[in-house]
C-alpha cells in the first residue's frame, strides 16, 4: 500500500514538472529567432542613416552630396541615390555599394547628367562584415585639365597597403577662391594592388562658368579603400 502511494504521489509530480517546462520552453523560444545570436547575446545591428543631402547644379549637371552615418557593426550597404524635378517627380536614380567600418561617420556623392532640384539616399540592402581593421587610405596625386567648357580631373592612387584594395570609392570635392564648394565628382577604382600606382578621371560638366570658379579654387579628396 505503502509502495502505490509512492508511485501516485511520484507520478502527480513528473505531471505538474512537465506542465511547469511546457509553460516555459516556449518563451525561451521566442527569444532566439532566425538569424539572431542566443545564449544572452543581442544580434548585431546594421544600421545607417544619411544626413540631408546638398545639391549642386551646373549647365546639364546635377551632383548630391552627403554624410552619412553607421550606428552598428561594419557592414556593406547597397543603397539608391534619387533624384527629382520641381514637381517632385523621379528623373532619375543611380545604385551604389559601399563598405564602413563600425560607428563610422563618411561621405557620399553621386552626379547625375540632367538637371533636378531635390535628391535623396535610400538603403536597399545590407550586410554585416567581419570586425576587421580598414587599410589605410592611399595616397592621392592630380591635375586639373580645363580648355573652354570642357574640363576634367586627371588624378593618381599610391597604395600603401600590404593589401590589394578593390572597389575604392574616391570623392573630389571643388572649391572656389574662397574655400566655398563648388561641385562634387566620385569615381570607383576596381583594384589597386600592393604598393601600386593607378590613374583615374573625374569628368566635369561642360559649364564655363563652372569651370572657371573651379580653376582658381582647390580641391579637396575623400578615399574610401576595401581590402
Amino acid at each position: 500500500m505503502r509502495l502505490v502511494k509512492q508511485l501516485i504521489f511520484g507520478a502527480i509530480y513528473l505531471v505538474i514538472l512537465g506542465a511547469v517546462l511546457f509553460w516555459l520552453w516556449p518563451t525561451s523560444l521566442e527569444k532566439c529567432r532566425p538569424l539572431e545570436k542566443c545564449n544572452s547575446l543581442e544580434a548585431p545591428v546594421l544600421q545607417v542613416s544619411f544626413a540631408e543631402p546638398q545639391l549642386f547644379f551646373a549647365a546639364g549637371a546635377t551632383a548630391a552630396f552627403a554624410e552619412v552615418k553607421n550606428s552598428g557593426v561594419s557592414a556593406e550597404f547597397s543603397y539608391a541615390i534619387n533624384f527629382y524635378d520641381n514637381f517632385d517627380g523621379l528623373v532619375g536614380s543611380l545604385n551604389k555599394k559601399s563598405q564602413f567600418p563600425a560607428s563610422s561617420v563618411r561621405l557620399v556623392s553621386a552626379v547625375w547628367p540632367g538637371n533636378a532640384t531635390r535628391a535623396e539616399f535610400k538603403v536597399l540592402a545590407s550586410r554585416e562584415l567581419p570586425a576587421v581593421i580598414f587599410p589605410p587610405s592611399p595616397q592621392v596625386s592630380e591635375v586639373l585639365e580645363i580648355s573652354g567648357n570642357s574640363g576634367r580631373l586627371k588624378g593618381g592612387l599610391r597604395s600603401i597597403s600590404s593589401g590589394t584594395l578593390r572597389d575604392i570609392n574616391i570623392i573630389a570635392v571643388f572649391k572656389n577662391s574662397l574655400g566655398d564648394l563648388l561641385w562634387v565628382g566620385d569615381t570607383v577604382l576596381t583594384e589597386l594592388k600592393p604598393y601600386d600606382f593607378s590613374e583615374f578621371v573625374i569628368a566635369l560638366p561642360k559649364d564655363e562658368n563652372l569651370l572657371k570658379e573651379i580653376t582658381d579654387g582647390s580641391r579637396e579628396f575623400f578615399i574610401y579603400p576595401t581590402q
